[in-house]
């Protein structure tokens, strides 16, 4: 949202995200915001229960509104997922440790865990909760995939822009905002 705001899909810096109006558009934002839970799972099951008599609408993540489209088929009206003019990746890296306490064994295990997870079987598992497979060796695109399945509901294999992620001193201070201001209301 903040690089949505400055209008650019890289490099922002923790001036613009200071910036006085941009804190103010923060704050805003915040005031309209609603029904917050410490999962976008948890919010999407509530609003698969409850519909537009609690959300006009979710920011979730991708997969999560996969996995709930089936069960909120025909409760609610048609859902439609609907993805900002610039997005971000959601990246979680795995990393296999090489410290001192770490052992030969340790990493050969855990090299051997990855390998696991990347292998088709299970990227193809993956897929059908609705995450991007990180093998690019597993087709997105086939008349089974969620992607394909959910097009209709706004779904989209290829993706609108996508923003560089911004420096860690940047989201460390996004997220102090949203603390704070949340603290406020």
């Amino acid at each position: 949202m903040a690089y949505d705001y400055h209008n650019q899909c890289r490099d922002l810096t923790l001036k613009q995200i200071l910036h006085v109006p941009f804190q103010g558009w923060l704050q805003d934002l915040e005031r309209a915001t609603s029904g917050l839970a410490h999962s976008t799972g948890t919010m999407m099951k509530d609003m698969v229960l409850r519909g537009p008599s609690t959300y006009d609408a979710l920011m979730v993540y991708e997969n999560v509104a996969i996995d709930y489209l089936k069960n909120a088929e025909g409760r609610w009206g048609t859902l439609r997922i609907v993805y900002p003019k610039l997005n971000a990746w959601n990246e979680d890296p795995y990393y296999i440790m090489n410290a001192a306490w770490s052992t030969k064994e340790h990493r050969e295990a855990a090299e051997a865990f990855l390998e696991f997870l990347l292998s088709e079987p299970v990227q193809k598992q993956s897929l059908v909760h609705g995450f991007r497979p990180g093998n690019p060796a597993v087709p997105i695109k086939f008349a089974s995939s969620p992607f394909v399945v959910y097009e209709k509901y706004g779904l989209k294999i290829d993706i609108p822009t996508v923003c560089d992620p911004p420096k860690a001193e940047v989201i460390n201070n996004l997220l102090a905002s949203w603390l704070r201001n949340q603290r406020v209301r």
